[in-house]
């Protein structure tokens, strides 16, 4: 699915824990980082593999993120005009 990466169109913010000790954030979550544009990617320091446990802010702090990014008018959307 790699190769569909660059089709993403809505705002993606990667949030992993530097203990992971399930995946290593630099051969995933990084890459799948480097891999979709535009994202943002947050390294957890302390943060293993649970993070919505360990970090519950920081999570709902990406959740907010990717809802702001999402509200703004992306470049070839069709807005609805003001009556």
């Amino acid at each position: 699915m790699r190769g569909d990466y660059a089709g993403l169109k809505m705002p993606l913010v990667i949030i992993a824990g530097d203990h992971d000790r399930l995946i290593e954030i630099d051969n995933q979550s990084a890459r799948l980082h480097d891999d979709v544009t535009p994202s943002t990617f947050h390294r957890l320091r302390g943060v293993g593999h649970m993070v919505h446990q360990t970090a519950p802010a920081a999570v709902m702090s990406a959740i907010d993120e990717a809802a702001a990014a999402g509200s703004e008018p992306q470049r070839d959307e069709v807005l609805p005009r003001a009556a």
